[in-house]
């Protein structure tokens, strides 16, 4: 008995259920691709609109041919293969379904595949190449360009998700503090876990991008660096989201380089877009 045999024969209630169990399958690996290949949320939406009208679809196929095998075996004639006049059995058979359902994913793959094809390519984000924009900076030696450079190892080490870096370029002495939008952290110990928190919460950050940057030299030895950002990054569950945010660091000078003394992080979502 062919494969195709058997879903006749079936059970149209296993059958709607069998759909069912590979529609969520299809939908999940659906969802891995729009995340993977960067896809918009509309691929997604479209799964789910063909395979909401596959199951009706599906269903009535599955009673209707079910039927036709039940009226056969009672007749004792399966060479009959067709009811003549039976418009709906001419219409859905198995054959039709499985095209109509290819067909639909196939055209969705195409579509998708032309967006990707006319989607701009992404900023490049080369944050050592990022112009510093300071009335101060005279030389290689000035403490702006220091902090200034800084400033850019710390946006390597988060967009690589370098945890360890990005704590390095932070100051351990007893006075450190940072603001997080408005809560305020004191010490590093609360500190170093609020961002290893945040970095256990990221699956990836593919944009880092410093829009601004500009740095003033308070002293000697401490400079005040302002940067503008804009940063994509895509958390554990998938949620890939847009943020603009501006940093504002006291940087000071110690012995082994330029680390943040005091900081501000105000940050706000652009965009949001579900898995």
């Amino acid at each position: 008995m062919s494969t195709l045999d058997r879903v006749r024969r079936a059970n149209p209630w296993w059958v709607v259920a069998v759909y069912a169990v590979i529609a969520s399958l299809l939908v999940q690996i659906v969802r891995a691709l729009v995340t993977g290949l960067d896809l918009p949320p509309w691929v997604t939406t479209v799964a789910w609109v063909l395979l909401l009208i596959g199951l009706p679809v599906v269903a009535v196929t599955s009673f209707i041919q079910h039927g036709k095998t039940a009226k056969r075996a009672t007749a004792g004639d399966d060479s009959a293969a067709d009811d003549e006049g039976d418009a709906m059995s001419s219409v859905f058979t198995w054959s039709n379904t499985l095209v109509g359902g290819l067909g639909g994913f196939l055209a969705l793959g195409v579509s998708a595949g032309a967006w990707i094809l006319s989607s701009p390519e992404p900023p490049t984000t080369d944050v050592a190449a990022t112009t510093v924009s300071t009335p101060a900076l005279t030389g290689g030696g000035s403490p702006t360009l220091g902090a200034s450079e800084a400033f850019r190892g710390l946006a390597r080490a988060i967009q690589t998700m370098d945890v360890e870096a990005t704590l390095a370029l932070y100051d351990d002495e007893p006075g450190f503090t940072h603001v997080f939008g408005t809560e305020v952290v004191v010490g590093r110990e609360d500190f170093d876990a609020q961002i290893r928190g945040s970095f256990a919460a990221l699956r990836d950050i593919p944009i880092w991008d410093i829009e601004r940057l500009e740095a003033t030299e308070l002293s000697p030895n401490t400079v005040l660096v302002v940067a503008r950002i804009r940063e994509v990054a895509v958390d554990t569950s998938g949620v890939r989201s847009t943020h603009a945010a501006v940093f504002t660091n006291i940087y000071v000078r110690r012995a082994d380089g330029w680390r943040v003394s005091h900081g501000h992080v105000a940050s706000e979502v652009v965009e949001d877009l579900a898995p």
